[in-house]
């Protein structure tokens, strides 16, 4: 996965997995390290599915905003205020 907030942890990226599609197998998530500092997140993401099916149910997240639906929320309330 590709252009992931440098801010993202593992189980932020688990977690947006898990919410914006009907996974029901298990996976794993191995965020890529900066080269020039190792401590730093790329913003790239492997993720391992166990099943296939799972791997193609992945696909609808592609260019699926990294936002999570309580914080969509806080967005349109601040956004009706405007």
């Amino acid at each position: 996965m590709n252009q992931l907030p440098y801010d993202a942890e593992t189980d932020d990226i688990i977690r947006w997995i898990k919410t914006y599609t009907d996974i029901t197998g298990t996976f794993t998530v191995n965020r890529v390290m900066r080269k020039s500092d190792k401590k730093k997140f790329s913003g790239q993401a492997f993720v391992d599915f166990d099943a296939e099916e799972d791997l193609v149910r992945s696909l609808t997240l592609h260019q699926k905003p990294f936002i999570f639906p309580e914080e969509d929320e806080v967005n349109k309330s601040a956004d009706a205020t405007d």
